[in-house]
């Protein structure tokens, strides 16, 4: 497979000095996807072939029968990027018959990213997609605005398994499970607006992943010290978590909780929810306070225990509303 993916490196490398036509090129890299079953390989030659900028019918063609009937959602996700981005014309009936029939998150976020990013917003699509995204935030009994954080948390569990297609019935389950401490719900929904999430990813993952076993999970006596026992053999040190900037729309959340997702930064689009009342951030890799966490006007719990921050800045004070404060466990050596 190395030696492969070289080969392909070989091919863009004499496209860019000049010794070899892009439409030699096209023929090689078409030939390398039709005698391969390896979803790196053609993902690889979808990238070379958007980088060489070749357009012809026969390119075209290919991607599109890609797009309709590969089993890798991650080779159709690059295909549609290219499509989307060199053949948008000549596949939208392509692109339509994917917004009903394809189950991969990770598919339908490239294309609704691509929607919202284009001006002008092509009608039909954007119709397509409209209806499409209603019908999501309806299975979770959640406004549309709001479904796209879900959408992209799906794409995150998606990535790096092949098999994975969209769920919203797990979200049913997720308003059930509740936190060891709080006695709160991972997720709770108030006039279908999120007002608490308690996402941990790890946990939610294994959820997901495990899907067929849940009635058997939520009837264990404790479901929070089983995930904790098990997250260890499949969660490396290095592992970090990103959490997806969609989590901005969720306006109305008065209660977040991102303890131990092993964040190494507090995430920027939380500066915008201005209705947060109660933060965990406890045990990330977090290193600094930043100075817009005074934007959140309505904060009266915030939680940095089990972190690597060094220094407390001096615009803590700004949070007016703040009445506890936890940093135990830190590396603090300044103090305003």
């Amino acid at each position: 497979m190395d030696n492969d993916l070289f080969s392909l490196e070989v091919i863009l490398t004499r496209v860019r000095d000049g010794e070899l036509n892009k439409s030699d090129a096209a023929e090689i890299l078409i030939s390398f996807m039709e005698g391969n079953d390896n979803p790196e390989i053609c993902i690889e030659c979808i990238d070379i072939l958007e980088k060489i900028s070749y357009k012809s019918e026969i390119v075209f063609k290919i991607l599109e029968n890609y797009l309709i009937s590969d089993k890798s959602p991650s080779v159709r996700n690059a295909t549609v990027k290219v499509l989307l981005n060199n053949f948008f014309k000549e596949s939208i009936n392509s692109i339509l018959w994917t917004i009903e029939h394809d189950n991969s998150p990770l598919v339908l976020k490239s294309i609704i990213d691509f929607i919202n990013d284009c001006e002008p917003q092509i009608d039909l699509l954007s119709q397509k997609l409209y209806n499409w995204t209603n019908e999501f935030a309806s299975d979770i009994d959640i406004v549309p605005e709001e479904a796209k954080f879900f959408l992209d948390l799906e794409a995150l569990f998606a990535n790096g398994n092949e098999n994975y297609i969209i769920d919203t019935d797990t979200y049913k389950h997720f308003q059930i499970i509740t936190n060891y401490k709080t006695k709160e719900p991972w997720l709770v929904l108030k006039n279908q607006h999120v007002e608490h999430l308690n996402f941990n990813y790890f946990n939610w993952k294994y959820i997901k992943d495990n899907k067929e076993y849940i009635e058997s999970l939520l009837k264990l006596r404790n479901l929070h010290l089983f995930l904790s026992s098990i997250q260890g053999y499949y969660i490396s040190d290095n592992m970090s978590v990103k959490i997806p900037g969609s989590i901005g729309l969720l306006t109305q959340i008065k209660d977040l909780n991102l303890s131990g997702n092993k964040l190494k930064e507090i995430p920027l689009s939380i500066k915008v929810l201005t209705s947060l009342e109660r933060l965990d951030l406890s045990k990330n890799e977090i290193q600094e306070i930043p100075e817009w966490i005074t934007s959140l006007r309505s904060l009266k719990f915030l939680n940095l225990n089990n972190n690597k921050i060094k220094k407390i800045p001096e615009s803590i004070k700004d949070l007016k509303s703040l009445k506890d404060l936890r940093l135990n466990k830190n590396n603090i050596y300044s103090i305003p």
